[in-house]
Order: structure tokens, then sequence, then C-alpha cells
């Protein structure tokens, strides 16, 4: 290789980490960098009774968090106990004979009766007299919105942020079915984001699952980000978008309400936890690393929905500012659109989010794109990366 054909390369490697870094929200860049594995997993080893809690001046650990088993009330007291000294608003809400919803909530600077919501239920399936554990189900989903609380605490957003930890999702949803959408106090729910199961990888693929349902249009446009996302942030994982999504979790409750949630959770269909609902729900048995990496981007989602909200994430919708043709396409595609003359990247990737090569000639307006020769049939996203841009990707059918 040439010493001229180097510096190209280094200076189109530079270029990309550059394009790509200017497009993050600073804001919710310096809370991604903040998040702590560390942190994720203490949280983790306290609600499966690993390690000891203080709750109320008395050293204790939560023995099981299953709906009538006596320490499901100290899980819901700890996870109050820590919203709270992180500054949160706190709401708990009793219903039925024993539940207990906790709503940590940071109200916006420009439209509090407006929110993005991130919710996971906090018990798990056990006996009355009997210890349980439920780490990836789910004190994961919970690990996960206690880390967006902590790195979330000194930020002001311009809509109202909620942290939802729903009790009895096991015996029917209860939790999240007793929540009024809003009213009473409450703010309009924009979008709401359900963890339920983020930390098994049995096949190590990465893969995450953003369910979505065909009723609510926005459910999937906005999951759809969920690409750019990983995309802007680098995290190591692949998305699939089930449509439509799995329904016996919380999302499903506001899927009714014609709320457009979105549910992130691990592979359930090719890669389901074996050890779900067993004793062996535990520590040991989920995969750290991807735990995480889920944790991430389930933060930086909320964190850049809530800054962004519903009026800006419409904006972003590539058909208005982005032309591709022909679509449907065999082997090429001509894109047009603005700033199209500045340094972009461009990227295509499919349903379960692994990327592809991409051929490029500018043309003036216009880039004129190859798509590989040996790609299948099927859908396939294009995300425009720039420094004067930031869209959905656009969807292509290869036919």
């Amino acid at each position: 290789m040439t010493m001229t054909k180097k510096i190209a390369l280094i200076f189109i490697f530079v270029l990309g980490i550059l394009v790509r870094t200017k497009a993050q929200n600073p804001v919710c860049l310096n809370a991604y960098q903040n998040i702590n594995k560390d942190s994720l997993i203490l949280s983790l080893e306290e609600l499966v009774g690993r390690k000891f809690v203080v709750i109320d001046g008395i050293q204790t650990k939560i023995q099981s968090r299953y709906a009538y088993h006596a320490d499901n009330a100290l899980a819901a007291k700890y996870i109050t106990n820590k919203c709270a000294a992180w500054g949160y608003a706190i709401r708990n809400m009793n219903f039925g004979s024993s539940g207990q919803n906790v709503i940590a909530e940071k109200r916006g600077t420009q439209f509090p009766n407006k929110a993005i919501m991130l919710c996971a239920h906090y018990d798990c399936v056990g006996g009355k007299f009997t210890q349980s554990q439920g780490a990836d189900d789910n004190a994961s989903g919970v690990a996960a919105l206690l880390e967006a609380a902590r790195v979330l605490k000194d930020i002001d957003f311009p809509y109202s942020i909620q942290f939802a930890f729903w009790d009895e999702e096991e015996i029917g949803l209860l939790g999240s079915k007793a929540f009024p959408s809003w009213g009473g106090g409450l703010p309009e729910l924009l979008t709401v984001i359900n963890l339920d199961m983020i930390a098994w990888d049995g096949n190590n693929d990465s893969l995450a699952m953003a369910h979505v349902t065909p009723s609510l249009s926005k459910s999937i446009e906005f999951a759809d980000r969920l690409y750019y996302l990983i995309g802007k942030y680098k995290l190591p994982l692949r998305l699939l978008i089930k449509n439509p999504g799995e329904s016996n979790t919380d999302h499903q409750t506001f899927w009714n309400r014609d709320i457009p949630a979105i549910g992130l959770t691990e592979d359930y269909d090719n890669d389901f936890n074996p050890h779900w609902h067993l004793y062996s729900d535990s520590i040991e048995n989920i995969h750290q690393n991807y735990f995480v990496s889920m944790s991430k981007l389930a933060i930086i989602t909320l964190c850049e929905f809530s800054h962004e909200g519903l009026t800006s994430l419409e904006k972003t919708k590539t058909n208005k500012a982005f032309q591709v043709f022909p679509n449907p396409t065999n082997n090429k595609i001509t894109l047009t659109g603005p700033n199209l003359k500045d340094d972009i990247v461009l990227k295509l990737s499919d349903l379960t989010g692994q990327e592809f090569l991409l051929q490029t000639l500018y043309k003036g307006d216009v880039i004129e794109i190859n798509l590989p020769s040996y790609i299948s049939p099927g859908v396939y996203f294009l995300s425009i990366f720039g420094s004067n841009q930031q869209t959905l990707p656009i969807k292509i059918l290869v036919e």
C-alpha cells in the first residue's frame, strides 16, 4: 500500500469518528460515558439477595421479589430509597391487596406535562416462603432503570422523564394495568420503553429485540430509530424489530391504550433463556457484557428521546428529507437529499443488524449506491450519519 493510500484511509477513519461524534447529543454522550458496569452488577446483586442492603437503617438482604413474599415490599422500599436519594420525585402507587408500583419522576423544563417513560417489573416468580432470584427476569431490567436514574439525575430535560417499576407483572401485568396513563398530576405519555429480560445471550450473537405493534405506526417508527442509536454510539448489538411483538409483558398494557410503546428485550425466539422462571435464573447464568450493552441502549434511548420529544422525532423521518429510488430495487439505488455534498457515512443493514459494505459514487446532488451482489432479497435499512443531518434509517426492499 502506498503512503498516499495510507493517509487517505486514516483520514476516512478519523472523519467517520468525527461525523458520528458530532451527531451525538453531548448531554447524552456524557451520561453514556458515566454508565458503569460495576454499578449495574452491584444493583443486580442487591436485587437478587447476594449483597446486603440498608433499608430504614437496618442491614438486610432481599430474599425474594415474589409478589406474595414479605421481602417484595423490601424491594419496593429499596428502589424508592435509591431514587429518592438521587433527587427524583417519588410516587408509591398501591393497588390490589399488596401490589405497589414505584414511579420516579423528573419534570421537564419546557414540556412538563408530556413524558417519556422507561419501565421494568421488579417482581419475580417464586413461593410465599421460599427464596427466589429472578436475575434476568427481571432484576436485569430494574438494574438498568436504576443505573439510568443514577447517570441522568443531574440532567435537565425539556420533556419529563419517568422510571416506572411495576409490581405483580408475573401474575397478570397487574402493576402496569393499575397505572393511569395520565391525569391526576401525571404527565401525558408520549412513548414507553419497557425492559423485560435483557441479560441472556446464550449463543453470543448480540441480538436485541424491539417489540412493536402493527396497530401503532409510531411504535414502529420509534423502534426504527434504535438502529440509528446503536450505530451512533457504536454499541456491540444487533437489532431485530419484532412486528407484531411479544404481548405477554408490560408494553402490551400501553399498546392497549394506544400509546406507542417499545419492548426492548433479549432474543425471545431463537435463544430463550433456559433458566426462565427457575431458581437457576441467577447472576452466574447471565451474560454480563451483553447486559451492560443492553442497559446502555435503554439509557441512551431514554435520554435522546427525552431531549427530542415526539415532535422532533417526527421531523427526523427520512422519507421527507431523503429519497431513494428505485425502491424496491435489484442491485442499485440513487439517494437524493439535503447536504449530500458534505462528508457523510452510509450503512446498509438487514433486519438482524448485520452490516454490508457499500460502493458509492457522488454525482452532484445525488449519490449512486451499488448494493452487494451477494445479499439476499428482503428488507434492509440505509442509515445516514453526517454532521448536518440526523435521520431515521430508510427502509429498502431488495427483490
